[in-house]
């Protein structure tokens, strides 16, 4: 739903995936970095990328720090 939103400009999709890189559960943490390089524009990269950084320094879950690091690699390089 977070991402629907993100697509139709909704800033509520950006904030819940941004949410969801805290979740208790590594499942939506992984989703949510995987959906976010598709909902980073110019308007909202560096908020997105902070987002990122901080999430990758507290995460302990391979799977969800291969997410992470994934998403901020495509990100910097420009989507």
């Amino acid at each position: 739903m977070y991402f629907a939103l993100c697509l139709f400009q909704n800033p509520l999709g950006l904030d819940g995936l941004l949410r969801l890189l805290k979740s208790t559960h590594y499942l939506p943490r992984c989703a949510a970095a995987n959906l976010l390089p598709r909902c980073t524009s110019a308007a909202n990269r560096e908020v997105v990328l902070s987002a990122l950084t901080n999430a990758l320094a507290e995460e302990c879950t391979v799977a969800a720090r291969s997410s992470i690091s994934n998403a901020l690699a495509e990100i910097k390089r420009g989507q």
